[in-house]
C-alpha cells in the first residue's frame, strides 16, 4: 500500500527518486517552504517525536502539499524517538469551519493511518476558536479513524485558566518541545530551516506563525 500510494501521489515517472527537493519534489519547492508543518526537535516528556502542523492563510496546491507532507513524515519515521509514537500538535488559531478542506485533512490523516508505518499517539488541535470548538471538533473526528477518536483532543488557549503551553505539559510535552508562540522555547524557524536544508531547499525565513 505504501508504494502504490507513493505512485498515486508523485507519479509514475517520479515515485521511485528520492524524497528531496531536487528529485521527487522538485515541483513541490513552493510547498515545502508553505511553512505547514515542522518536525519539532525536541521528544516529549515519554520520549515521543512531535510534529507541528500550523493553518496558514493563502492559497495551496493540495495535491503538493500532500507530497510535502509524507515527505516530512517519512522524515519523522527516520527519528529513533518515533519509536515511541508521533504526536500531531495542530495549531488551529485561524481556523474556522468555513476554510476547514476537509478533503485535504482526510487525504493527510489518511497517510498515518493507511499508508504510512508511522504511529500517531495523539492529535492535539490548540488554540481553536471558542465560538467553533464544538463544530472544528466533530468535523476533524470525521476523518479520524475509531483508532484516533480515542487520542483526539481539543484545547482553546486559557482552558481553565491554563495555557496551551500548561494544558499540553499535563500530557506530557513540556515546554522545551513547543514552539515559543505556543509557551515553549523552540525556534521553529531555525528548525524549520534546518529540516529545508536536508530537503535540498534553503529558506530565509519560516512563513508560519511567527507571534
Amino acid at each position: 500500500r505504501y508504494w502504490k500510494k507513493r505512485k498515486e501521489l508523485f507519479g509514475t515517472d517520479n515515485y521511485h527518486l528520492p524524497l528531496t527537493a531536487t528529485c521527487a519534489l522538485k515541483d513541490d519547492v513552493s510547498s515545502l517552504e508553505f511553512g505547514r508543518f515542522v518536525i519539532l526537535p525536541e521528544p516529549d516528556k515519554h520520549g515521543r517525536t512531535v510534529m507541528l502542523y500550523t493553518e496558514t492563510r493563502g492559497a495551496y496546491n493540495g495535491k503538493s502539499l500532500l507530497r510535502a507532507m509524507f515527505c516530512a513524515m517519512e522524515s519523522a519515521m527516520d527519528l529513533p524517538s518515533s519509536l515511541n509514537g508521533v504526536v500531531w500538535l495542530s495549531w488551529d488559531k485561524d481556523v474556522t469551519v468555513w476554510s476547514y478542506d476537509r478533503s485535504f485533512y482526510e487525504e493527510l490523516l489518511g497517510l498515518e493511518q493507511t499508508y504510512l508505518p508511522i504511529e500517531a499517539s495523539a492529535l492535539h488541535c490548540c488554540c481553536c476558536p471558542r465560538d467553533q470548538r464544538n463544530l472544528i471538533e466533530l468535523l476533524v473526528l470525521t476523518c479520524l479513524d475509531r483508532r484516533m477518536h480515542a487520542r483526539l483532543r481539543v484545547h482553546f488557549d486559557t482552558d481553565n485558566g491554563n495555557s496551551i503551553a500548561d494544558i499540553l505539559e499535563e500530557y506530557g510535552i513540556e515546554k522545551n518541545a513547543l514552539p515559543t508562540f505556543m509557551g515553549g522555547t523552540v525556534d521553529v524557524a531555525n528548525a524549520y530551516r534546518k529540516w529545508l536544508l536536508s530537503m535540498g531547499t534553503n529558506l530565509l525565513c519560516w512563513p508560519g506563525q511567527d507571534s
